[in-house]
C-alpha cells in the first residue's frame, strides 16, 4: 500500500483520507476533515487537499458559524441565549 493512500494529518492539522477508507461513495476520491469540528470537504484530487487548512472550509474555524443561530458544533453564540 502506498503511503499516499493512508489517512494522514497535514501540517495544518487537517486529516486527509481516501473516500474508500472513509466509507464515502459520492464520486469524490479524497476528503479533508477538520477533526475538531467534524467538518469535511471532498475533492477528486489528493494534491489539492494536501495543503488545505480547516480555516478554508470549516465555518467554526473561520468563526462564521453563528450568523443566525448558535452553533451546536462548536458552541459559539450560545452565550447570547
Amino acid at each position: 500500500m502506498s503511503a499516499y493512500t493512508k489517512p494522514y494529518t497535514n501540517r495544518a492539522g487537517v486529516t486527509i483520507i481516501s473516500a474508500k477508507d472513509f466509507g464515502m461513495d459520492e464520486g469524490l476520491k479524497w476528503y479533508a476533515i477538520c477533526e475538531k469540528h467534524s467538518t469535511l470537504v471532498g475533492d477528486t484530487n489528493r494534491r489539492r487537499l494536501s495543503p488545505v487548512a480547516s480555516t478554508e472550509f470549516c465555518d467554526c474555524c473561520r468563526q462564521t458559524c453563528v450568523q443566525y443561530a448558535p452553533c451546536d458544533t462548536c458552541g459559539r453564540g450560545k452565550e447570547a441565549r
